[in-house]
């Protein structure tokens, strides 16, 4: 496993960082804030990796926003976050507008998840 160290030296050589930003930046410029509602998902398969760039909606909800959590645990059917769970941590707090936008797209995501496996 990567230490901290050896991690960053691997993002700066890989050029990972401007590439991203990059992208990002594209898909931020082409969605209109006015009228999208919807998370959109761009994929852009290359040589050495696969970016995946999420453009969430502005959240509107009546939780406040420096406080808003969910607490999770428990198995695949009772969290969707299943993954994060450790049997050393068994609950953890997620934002709940956070939980709430992926929590609303895990069809989108689970479709994803698939489409990106054809990428490896």
């Amino acid at each position: 496993m990567l230490k901290c160290l050896e991690f960053g030296k691997l993002v700066l050589k890989s050029d990972l960082l401007p590439n991203s930003w990059s992208k990002i930046s594209e898909v931020y410029e082409s969605t209109n804030r006015n009228q999208d509602s919807s998370l959109k998902i761009k994929i852009y398969p290359e040589t050495k990796y696969t970016t995946v760039v999420f453009d969430a909606p502005l959240l509107r909800t009546n939780y406040p926003s420096d406080s808003a959590s969910t607490t999770l645990s428990g198995t695949p059917d009772q969290n969707p976050f299943h993954f994060l769970y450790l049997e050393k941590i068994p609950s953890f707090s997620i934002h709940a507008p956070a939980y709430q936008l992926f929590d609303s797209a895990k069809n989108d995501l689970i479709h994803l998840k698939s489409e990106v496996n054809n990428f490896i």
